[in-house]
Order: C-alpha cells, then structure tokens, then sequence
C-alpha cells in the first residue's frame, strides 16, 4: 500500500465544476409552492416533471447555468484529445456525449417554455389552473 496518485488538475476542475453546478441548480430549484397551493399574482407556476413547482425565471435561470456549463464542458472535451489510459471509447466520443447533452437540453427549454406559454395564455384568458 503505497500513497495514492496524486489527482490531476483535470479531475479537480471536473469535481469542482460538478459540484457547483449541482449547488447552483439546487439553489435555484428549490422553489416549493407556498402554504395553500395559493399563487402569487403576476408569477407562473408549472409541475416541472411532476415532481416539483417552479416558476418561470427560476426555470430560465437554472437553464442558463446548465446550458453554459454543457457548452464549457463541450469546448473542454473538444480540445482536449485523450491518450494512453484514456483512449478508450468513452473519452474519445466524449465530444458527441455533450453536444447530445447540449441538444436534449435545448429541446427541453423549448418544451418547458411553451408549457410556461400555454399556462400563462390560459392565465389571461380567466381560466387559471396552477398546473
């Protein structure tokens, strides 16, 4: 039992970025519907999954930090040509997992922001329902 390898600089940046996204997209998730199911005038809500509310400029906000950092990590794995250990065929397609990434999430904020349309459409035309 030797001492363990030393962490690349690569690896530290991936885990740090990791974890701050993860923080930042908790932080700005965590938006529960008030007491009552009563909504605030003005604010659109959506079941975002069915799972949790969230409001329209927590939704973009939090699509904002994800989307830049799948762009960060995509212009990385674009420069970056694997060699040796890494060869393999994870890290030489790694460019295509994020640019799929990339293209998935840019399909879901479309999806999402229509749904927010169609809630807020249906906002003005006097038949409000939360979800």
């Amino acid at each position: 039992m030797g001492n363990p390898a030393p962490l690349s600089r690569r690896a530290v940046v991936w885990g740090v970025l990791s974890l701050a996204a993860d923080r930042a997209v908790a932080f700005w998730v965590s938006d529960p519907m008030p007491p009552g199911g009563s909504q605030v005038v003005g604010e659109v809500r959506i079941k975002y999954y069915g799972v949790m509310c969230i409001t329209k400029r927590r939704y973009v906000s939090t699509q904002a930090v994800v989307l830049g950092l799948t762009v960060v990590f995509l212009f990385l794995a674009l420069a970056w040509q694997p060699s040796g250990a890494f060869a393999n065929f994870f890290f030489v397609n790694l460019e295509w997992f994020f640019l799929l990434v990339l293209v998935l999430e840019i399909a879901e904020t479309a999806v999402m922001m229509r749904k927010f349309r169609d809630v807020e459409a249906r906002r003005q035309a006097g038949g409000a329902k939360p979800f």
